[in-house]
């Protein structure tokens, strides 16, 4: 029988029968743990799980075994969650199998041809930062939410981040409920590079426009050799500070010299007694070291120690790193 152009999945309402969501979510997530798409997959073990939760809290109410109001709470929270992972997964399976209603209702989604899904984009994502998680590959990408966003998607490159053909995508569609921060490994090969992240915003309408590329956390410019100097703390961990400050050619994108092991922040270029320095503080401790720069941009000799910003020391004679 021929289907109507506009049917598609039908979402879940939070306010309906608690039993009939965790059903619905446990069938659905079923069947797209029996798909061959990976991403359909993942959605389903997303679904089993907020079934799972769904159902132990609507036990909990009903055995009075937490008080009667913070176990309806919590059952409140989770079925509304449930409800988000629903939606989250509508929006991969119909990019999985777009215009295909009879995937979907295989899938055991129920179908309707109301126009139930928004048209508007979500607003670009904004205020974007990254910083180092508990493993030296694991990066933590923050940002303000979006309104009206169902899930998101990072993308990174270690490339001029103004290419867009350069960004390789690290994360299937993720809900964000609560916080606005998402996790995701970055390749081997990627480490110890200048890494620069951007998030987009989906729902139903589609994809909004990409965040600006963020990622580094120190930046500072030398205009007589148009050296950019770039500091990142990717790879260092709660014990280990394996950051780079890299000198870069503005011009031509390269990289040309470089200080490991230092994770630094609030970098400047300044002149003191006729040196050309750069200046940064420790990302670690109130500490501010300066580097000496030769004409070219490079390097010049190892940091040196100038004072710490909390004991109001003022730069005197450096103390050279050992």
């Amino acid at each position: 029988m021929e289907r109507p152009l506009e049917q598609h999945a039908k979402v879940l309402n939070p306010n309906d029968n608690v039993d009939d969501i965790k059903n619905q979510l446990e069938k659905v997530g079923d069947k797209m743990l029996e798909d061959v798409n990976v991403d359909v997959k993942a959605q389903g073990t997303i679904l089993k799980n907020c079934s799972t939760t769904i159902g132990a809290s609507h036990d909990a109410q009903l055995s009075a075994q937490a008080t009667e109001k913070t176990a309806t709470k919590t059952l409140e929270n989770d079925t509304r969650d449930g409800c988000k992972a629903y939606k989250a997964a509508i929006l991969v399976a119909e990019k999985t199998y777009p215009n295909d209603p009879d995937t979907l209702e295989a899938l055991g989604f129920d179908l309707t041809s109301d126009i139930a899904h928004t048209k508007t984009l979500a607003p670009k994502v904004v205020n974007g930062s990254i910083a180092q998680g508990e493993f030296p590959n694991e990066c933590i990408a923050k940002f303000d939410i979006s309104a009206g966003a169902d899930n998101y998607t990072v993308e990174i490159t270690v490339k001029d981040p103004s290419d867009s053909s350069g960004y390789i995508l690290v994360t299937i569609p993720k809900m964000i409920f609560t916080t606005s921060k998402i996790s995701f490994i970055v390749p081997d090969d990627y480490l110890g590079k200048p890494l620069w992240v951007k998030v987009t915003a989906h729902n139903h309408a589609g994809a909004s426009p990409a965040s600006n590329p963020f990622g580094i956390l120190g930046l500072a410019y030398l205009c007589e050799s148009n050296t950019l100097y770039v500091s990142s703390v990717m790879g260092s961990d709660r014990k280990n500070e394996r950051g780079v400050i890299y000198a870069v050619d503005a011009v031509s994108g390269k990289i040309i010299d470089k200080i490991t092991g230092i994770d630094a922040l609030g970098m400047g270029v300044s002149y003191i007694s006729g040196q050309r320095r750069l200046y940064f503080g420790s990302a670690r401790t109130p500490d501010v070291f300066s580097v000496k720069l030769k004409a070219d941009g490079n390097f010049k000799g190892k940091p040196q120690f100038e004072g710490r910003t909390d004991t109001g020391r003022h730069i005197e004679e450096p103390e050279v790193i050992k």
